[in-house]
């Protein structure tokens, strides 16, 4: 998942140059998501079910600006 913002982020670069986009959102995406990955490793070494409750808190806010961010792109590119 990190690696798919990280390309989303390198999109965001390039289209920012041709199209009013946010690269911001983008950035926060991909840091949300890096956090997301970083919390599954650690549940993995400790095994902790916070960490898994922390991780399900993260994720819609992810959802929500992740749609935010792609329909900011479609809406620029018209």
């Amino acid at each position: 998942m990190f690696e798919h913002k990280q390309c989303m982020l390198l999109l965001a670069r390039f289209l920012k140059g041709q199209y009013q986009v946010n690269e911001e959102l983008s950035l926060e995406i991909m840091n949300t998501a890096k956090a997301i990955r970083n919390m599954i490793i650690k549940y993995y070494i400790t095994r902790d079910k916070e960490i898994l409750t922390k991780i399900m808190l993260k994720i819609p806010g992810l959802i929500e600006n992740e749609s935010r961010y792609v329909q900011s792109i479609l809406n620029a590119i018209r």
